[in-house]
């Protein structure tokens, strides 16, 4: 019966999701980078046998706008508001007073928004890898593998936002920039705990130019992203049950 009840509700999620404006923001945003991979593509004409140089260009594309923005913004945008959408509809006493635990409504929204990130990211790494002509398996495993780690990260990190605030929008673009970007690009100390400094650790181990030791290691990153992925995720299913939602006046 739970099963099948978490079933269901994830399943509401992925049509809402789908309805909502926000899918439209993350198409146009998925474009951008596929624009720049063809133009650098056409326009600078790359010779035969620079295939290492056009996979630098890919892993730079992946570093600098999918791993750097587009990890932390596809989870945002899908999941941040996806409670207080609820209740700005007025469709989330409808859900709490069926027989089944709150927290079932965060895990099928985070089920949801770790769908549709995977399926945006994985299509735009793919597309991108086909103009460079960078599709090397082991290499764009890798890729995917840290794909996924961050998007378990910052779906886990927004939903946690969601449910502890009512506008989680507005307060998941100001971690997302000032904390994750600019404290990342300052280098600053604060760097170590972002999940961006996780994520592009992984990406600068496949490149011979930045000497392992100055990372941390492969592994650490990993279980590191995962426990953090697990503690938030828990905690904003544990708050879900005791907190009371209510509609802001201009919405989130």
């Amino acid at each position: 019966m739970r099963e099948s009840s978490l079933g269901i509700l994830f399943w509401l999620a992925l049509k809402e999701q789908w309805r909502n404006w926000r899918s439209g923001v993350v198409v146009v945003l998925l474009g951008l980078p596929i624009l720049v991979s063809f133009i650098a593509n056409f326009l600078s004409a790359p010779r035969a046998g620079e295939q290492l140089s056009q996979l630098e260009w890919y892993l730079s594309l992946v570093e600098n706008m999918i791993l750097q923005y587009y990890i932390w913004l596809l989870p945002l945008l899908y999941g941040a508001c996806a409670l207080q959408d609820e209740v700005e509809q007025g469709t989330l006493h409808y859900l709490l007073v069926r027989p089944f635990p709150r927290y079932y409504l965060v895990i099928s929204k985070f089920m949801a928004t770790v769908f549709f990130s995977l399926v945006s990211l994985f299509f735009c790494l793919v597309v991108c890898a086909f103009f460079y002509s960078a599709f090397s398996l082991e290499f764009f495993f890798y890729l995917v593998k840290c794909t996924v780690l961050g998007v378990l990260f910052y779906s886990s990190c927004f939903h946690f936002i969601g449910v502890l605030v009512n506008k989680p929008l507005a307060l998941g673009v100001i971690y997302g920039f000032f904390w994750e970007v600019v404290m990342f690009e300052l280098q600053a100390p604060a760097k170590y705990f972002t999940g961006l400094y996780h994520l592009n650790s992984l990406v600068h181990s496949l490149s011979s130019e930045v000497p392992m030791e100055s990372l941390p290691s492969e592994s650490s990153s990993t279980w590191g992203l995962l426990a953090a992925s697990a503690i938030l995720l828990g905690l904003a299913s544990v708050i879900a049950q005791f907190r009371e939602f209510s509609r802001t006046p201009s919405g989130s």
